[in-house]
């Protein structure tokens, strides 16, 4: 930290940048946006990318200033003049909701595009979405949706492999195929991801794509509806316990335990 600190007192944007990021996340340090700001600043008056762009997050998050959108807009045209990829995604985020900025869909695909093919995995996430959902401006397309998908989900992003998995559960621009559908559901749940579990445990409880297992069908169930799904009723449950049940009540008898 000492080596650190001078170095960034020397005036070396790269370590003003590492320290600002120790102020801005707590790392090693007690949190303190004000010192975060103040050496993100010093590094991005010397054309620091990353230091630009989490000036902008600072700015579209609110912390340690107040929340403005025109003003972390500015500092991620900054940052991705000068090669930041994050900052793409941002401003691609942005024209997508019309967060300081007028909301334009063209703009919004050029700025996550641009992201994308450096290997961004949440850009590639939210060009899925914006093709798969269409917009004013143009009908979904869901042969290029499903590209930035896969995309995103073999870069291991779980809401992207969860939609993958919705394409082949639903036969959605391609043959519906249960089993690869439960391959990426289960890829995304291992990760936490709740809309993945309970689709788990509705293939499981009918056997589709996988083989019928009542029990962990319970468990996928459960742990989706703890996670707020509202999906997952008291009736359901019942009837998932009580098939487990008796599921395990004949496996007793054949095997004579």
């Amino acid at each position: 930290m000492k080596d650190l600190l001078r170095n960034a007192m020397m005036g070396d944007s790269s370590s003003q940048h590492k320290l600002a990021r120790k102020f801005h996340y707590g790392e090693g340090v007690e949190r303190d946006y004000a010192h975060a700001l103040k050496w993100y600043r010093l590094a991005a008056a010397q054309g620091n990318a990353k230091s630009q762009n989490n000036i902008g997050l600072m700015f579209n998050q609110g912390q340690g200033v107040e929340q403005d959108d025109r003003e972390a807009i500015r500092w991620f045209r900054l940052a991705a003049s000068n090669g930041s990829t994050m900052s793409h995604r941002m401003l691609g985020i942005a024209y997508a909701n019309g967060d300081g900025v007028t909301k334009n869909t063209s703009e919004a695909l050029k700025w996550l595009e641009a992201a994308a093919i450096q290997n961004d995995a949440i850009a590639q996430l939210n060009l899925g979405l914006i093709y798969f959902q269409g917009s004013q401006d143009s009908k979904p397309d869901l042969a290029l949706s499903h590209a930035w998908f896969l995309k995103a989900a073999d870069s291991g992003d779980a809401s992207a492999q969860f939609y993958v998995g919705h394409i082949y559960r639903n036969g959605l621009g391609v043959a519906r195929d249960d089993s690869v559908a439960y391959k990426w559901f289960q890829l995304s749940s291992n990760q936490g991801f709740d809309f993945a579990q309970y689709h788990l445990g509705v293939m499981l409880v009918a056997g589709q794509g996988v083989e019928k297992d009542v029990g962990e069908a319970l468990k996928c169930l459960r742990s989706s509806e703890s996670k707020g799904m509202p999906l997952l009723n008291a009736k359901l449950v019942l009837c998932i316990k009580r098939a487990s049940e008796l599921s395990r009540a004949i496996r007793s008898r054949q095997s004579g335990i």
